[in-house]
């Protein structure tokens, strides 16, 4: 009865000095630990060092003005959207814990396609065809958590296309220039979803240039020369297979 009785009268004091605390009396009671406190540690990033394959679908979309070069009367603007897909390989270096940079190459078939009604001879309608594009950009990326790698991308893109003008119906000529490159830019988001495979996400843009192209006569039609400014802009999502890559760090 004794023990127990100094058991509850020991737990009492305690519970004294720790709502009316007292110089004397907190130097003899020990401090509790704090709970749930220590070093703040960021999360590690995970090692993104690979090289990858994989496939990607999107959507894209190609922007051309028109202007004669008789008169140089604005003939207005065709925009040709559709489906995008196609493939993408690269290699990817960790050159810092949170920082990575890299090289990737693509090359997708797309089924965009428009038409445009000259606004100076309404009967005349150009049409746009894109059939490909392909791309070669730099990557730096920034680590955002272990599994999500926020980048941007610049580099060259090229885009295969088919220029048609049809006039009251009839195909009448054909464009040469069949393709353009400019100078590629854009960014998006990769995730990680296990040590070798990964899904992202982007948007790019291929910045416009500006030709000169013959559209030569078909069937006897009279060739002529008109003044195009073309750019590109595309959406896409993908998922790539990574060699190698090391298990990637939870939290």
């Amino acid at each position: 009865m004794l023990r127990i009785l100094s058991g509850i009268a020991a737990a009492a004091l305690a519970l004294f000095a720790t709502l009316f605390p007292t110089p004397g009396l907190a130097a003899d009671i020990p401090a509790a630990a704090p709970m749930g406190k220590g070093p703040i540690m960021m999360p590690p990033a995970s090692n993104w060092t690979a090289c990858y394959i994989g496939g990607n679908v999107g959507w894209g979309r190609a922007a051309h003005d028109y202007t004669s070069v008789t008169g140089a009367a604005a003939e207005g603007r065709t925009t040709a959207d559709g489906v995008v897909a196609g493939g993408q390989a690269g290699c990817d270096v960790q050159v810092a814990s949170y920082w990575v940079v890299g090289v990737q190459g693509l090359i997708d078939w797309s089924n965009a396609d428009g038409n445009n009604a000259s606004l100076v001879t309404p009967a005349n309608v150009f049409h746009t065809d894109v059939r490909w594009f392909a791309t070669v950009a730099g990557r730096l990326g920034f680590v955002v958590v272990p599994s999500l790698l926020l980048y941007g991308k610049a580099g060259y893109g090229w885009v295969g296309e088919r220029n048609t003008l049809i006039t009251s119906g009839v195909l009448t000529n054909i464009a040469n220039g069949g393709s353009f490159g400019a100078l590629d830019a854009g960014g998006g988001f990769e995730w990680k979803m296990n040590a070798n495979w990964s899904l992202w996400v982007e948007y790019d843009h291929i910045f416009r240039r500006s030709d000169t192209l013959v559209y030569s006569g078909v069937g006897g039609a009279t060739s002529f020369q008109e003044i195009v400014k073309r750019d590109f802009d595309k959406v896409l999502f993908g998922i790539n297979y990574r060699f190698g890559g090391p298990v990637v760090a939870r939290y």
